[in-house]
């Protein structure tokens, strides 16, 4: 069964999480998550997340990493409600306003917030 989970960017108080259907674990996806932090500037991560726009579609509608540079991508499926549901095993959410990363785990029913992650 795949792991499945959320990410992106919560910037000027709005999530913009797209869905990742497979591979949402700290293994894979939480390692890209940490390259993409370490390879970009804080402020080319708030231009990149305020010029994404949400769009209304129903999931599964898997971008999965292509938000993190692998291509231009300028709009992302909101998932933000998937955040919420059962089946939502990981969340990665590059936290612009505060400058922390927030990573959810639904198994361990935590939030484990690494601070200074992009200073």
């Amino acid at each position: 069964m795949s792991t499945r989970g959320v990410f992106g960017f919560r910037i000027d108080e709005t999530d913009k999480l797209a869905y990742a259907s497979c591979d949402a674990g700290p293994i894979i996806l939480g390692k890209e998550i940490l390259s993409y932090i370490s390879k970009n500037s804080l402020e080319n991560m708030i231009k990149r997340s305020r010029e994404l726009k949400l769009v209304e579609k129903e999931l599964p509608f898997d971008f999965d990493n292509e938000i993190l540079g692998k291509r231009d991508v300028t709009e992302i499926v909101d998932a933000r409600s998937y955040l919420y549901n059962r089946q939502c095993e990981w969340a990665y959410i590059i936290n612009l306003d505060s400058s922390k990363l927030e990573v959810h785990s639904a198994r361990e029913r935590s939030i484990i917030i690494l601070k200074d992650v992009m200073l």
